[in-house]
């Protein structure tokens, strides 16, 4: 289940809007974005128009949401999604916090795909040569 949201004209570096302005093409579980490409910042899910199964996060107890994109090298490969149980005023440090948080998490996973090329390859070669230079 991931989100993203284009961020509004009106919002503020305090995130001090209800959310901000998305698409209307329902596309995923709880949001009706089209793709996660930018942060979704939903402050108060009963007061927000954004989601798609209002009923649901509020069986769950959600109130609010945060999701973030996680990118490598600038192409979007998942989302790190945040649910609150209170409505949640994310505050600028926050929201920096959570971007470094999923570029750092970005740059593991690329980290771990080069390793793994790496040891697949020394693997093939290994098959193909007895001595690892």
């Amino acid at each position: 289940m991931v989100a993203s949201c284009v961020q509004s004209p009106e919002s503020t570096k305090r995130c001090n809007t209800n959310h901000f302005r998305c698409s209307d093409k329902p596309k995923n579980y709880h949001t009706k974005h089209e793709s996660n490409r930018t942060p979704v910042i939903i402050k108060d899910t009963q007061k927000s128009d954004l989601l798609q199964y209002p009923e649901k996060a509020q069986d769950e107890g959600i109130r609010g949401i945060v999701s973030l994109p996680i990118n490598i090298r600038g192409k979007v490969i998942g989302a790190l999604r945040i649910y609150h149980s209170k409505v949640w005023d994310l505050s600028e440090e926050e929201l920096s916090f959570l971007e470094v948080l999923t570029h750092n998490v970005g740059m593991a996973l690329m980290y771990f795909r080069l390793s793994t090329t790496v040891q697949e390859i020394k693997e093939s070669v290994n098959e193909i040569h007895d001595i690892w230079l």
